[in-house]
């Protein structure tokens, strides 16, 4: 093998090198940051596609499934907000450990029979306000069908992991899970349920 051959063939391993040491920092990147959803656009195109808002009970129905709404490729089953916050934001249909840094998932359950657990994180830009949260708060979840349902938050659990016997309790209408950075892992901010009438929004 020639002197030249040899030169071609370093280079050629130099460069296959750099770039796969570019793929696996975009790698870790990408997963350090979760995917990339666009939760104010996604928002955007729920409020213009659902209808018309009315406060409601939750009750069961013969199927407790959420309708989803699907925008950008991603499906969502309702938007969550906390006006006390100044928060409001989709719900994505299903968890995801990489999504849950981006937006707030449905981890399990249904607003319908006062089961459902949204999971979210206070990654910047999310829920990162969560320290200021209180008992009393209220805030609201509003399903694909425009049907808004109104709570307040009872009590704040912190957890080092996820006990799914006690996150499944049963014993409160609705759970926040939110994935935490603070001297505990997570944070279960318990909510019930309240009727706000028929005002409309």
């Amino acid at each position: 093998m020639t002197n030249k051959n040899k030169k071609v063939i370093y280079n050629f391993v130099i460069i296959i090198g750099a770039v796969l040491l570019v793929a696996a920092a975009g790698l870790l990147f990408f997963n350090m940051r979760g995917l990339d959803i666009d939760t104010a656009k996604a928002l955007a195109s729920i409020d213009e596609l659902m209808p018309n808002i009315s406060d409601s009970v939750p009750q069961e129905k013969g199927n407790n499934v959420m309708p989803s709404m699907e925008i950008d490729g991603e499906s969502y089953v309702a938007v969550l907000e906390m006006s006390t916050h100044k928060y409001r934001v989709p719900v994505r249909s299903v968890w995801d450990e990489k999504a849950v840094k981006a937006v707030p998932c449905r981890y399990s359950g249904s607003v319908y029979n006062n089961s459902l657990i949204i999971a979210l994180s206070d990654e910047e830009g999310q829920m990162d306000f969560v320290n200021n949260v209180n008992a009393g708060d209220k805030l609201t979840v509003t399903d694909m069908r425009g049907e808004r349902f109104s709570y307040q938050v009872k009590k704040i659990e912190n957890r080092n992991e996820i006990d799914k016997e006690k996150l499944n309790s049963g014993e409160y209408d609705l759970t926040l899970l939110v994935e935490y950075s603070g001297y505990t892992d997570y944070l279960y901010i318990r909510c019930d349920n309240i009727f706000m009438g028929s005002v409309q929004p």
